[in-house]
Formats: structure tokens, C-alpha cells, sequence
């Protein structure tokens, strides 16, 4: 992945893929690299969400997901959809409860709007860069916080 604000080289996954399957051990190494982005994926919302952190937050989480469409879409059975699809519940469910909580707290009507327009855009950006089908459940599901989108 390569734009002119970012460079992100998989090369070197693409290189211990190629080094596990060439001494059969490929299924350990897929086992290790879906622990490690668990546990990658709990750190992006660790802690409680201070509303004014959202979009930074959103970005994040758009980030991460970038990656890992790429991986999935470039390495041909190394990932699965519904590996992907576990972090992302995972996130999702982390994030509806965080943005609630943080919103339970508020009641300036301009903080729920940028609260809204913020997901919003999250969610207009993930059906486009990372398009999976739990992109839609993310949508479905968005009356999450009680802020209707």
C-alpha cells in the first residue's frame, strides 16, 4: 500500500508466508498472526473515549482495517473473512459501547451532531476502503449509541 501520504510494506509478511509454507508450518503461523491482531485490535480502544478523541480514534480503526483488507485481498487463504470479521465485531461492540457511555454524560446537541457526522463519515469511509459484508452490519446496527444515522 502506497499513496503520498503513506507507505505501509507487507513485504515482510509476504516473506514469512512464504518461509512458513515452505517448511509446512504455514497454519502456525496464521494461528500467531490472528492472536497478534486480536490483541492489536483491543489496544486501538483500551480505555474510556473522550468524545473529542473520536475522530482520531475512527481514523485508527479505519487504518487498521485498511491493513488488514489488504492482507486478506494480496495473501490468497491466509486470512479469512470471518477472522477479519472477528476483530471487527470486536471493535465494533467496544466502540458502540464506548461512544454510549461517553454520550450518556452529554447533552449539548452539538456534541451528539459531531458524534454523528463523525460516524457517519467513519462508516461511509469503511464501505469504501475496507468493503466487506460486516461493513453493512456495522451500518444496520448504527442506531447504536442511539444516535440514529
Amino acid at each position: 500500500m502506497d499513496n503520498d501520504k503513506l507507505k505501509v510494506d507487507f513485504k515482510p509478511l509476504y516473506q514469512c508466508i512464504l518461509i512458513y509454507t515452505a517448511l509446512d508450518s504455514l497454519p502456525e503461523l496464521r494461528k500467531s498472526y490472528q492472536a497478534d491482531r486480536k490483541t492489536q485490535s483491543t489496544l486501538i480502544l483500551s480505555s474510556a473515549l473522550a468524545l473529542q478523541s473520536l475522530p482520531v480514534l475512527t481514523q485508527e480503526i479505519t487504518g487498521f482495517f485498511i491493513s488488514e483488507t489488504h492482507v486478506l485481498r494480496t495473501t490468497r487463504g491466509f486470512r479469512t473473512e470471518s477472522e477479519v470479521e472477528e476483530l471487527w465485531e470486536g471493535v465494533v461492540t467496544r466502540l458502540n459501547s464506548s461512544v454510549g457511555t461517553a454520550l450518556e454524560q452529554e447533552s449539548d446537541p452539538d456534541i451528539f451532531l459531531a458524534v454523528k457526522e463523525c460516524l457517519l463519515g467513519f462508516i461511509m469511509t469503511m464501505e469504501v476502503c475496507a468493503p466487506f459484508p460486516h461493513n453493512r452490519r456495522f451500518t444496520e446496527s448504527s442506531s447504536l449509541v442511539g444516535v440514529q444515522l
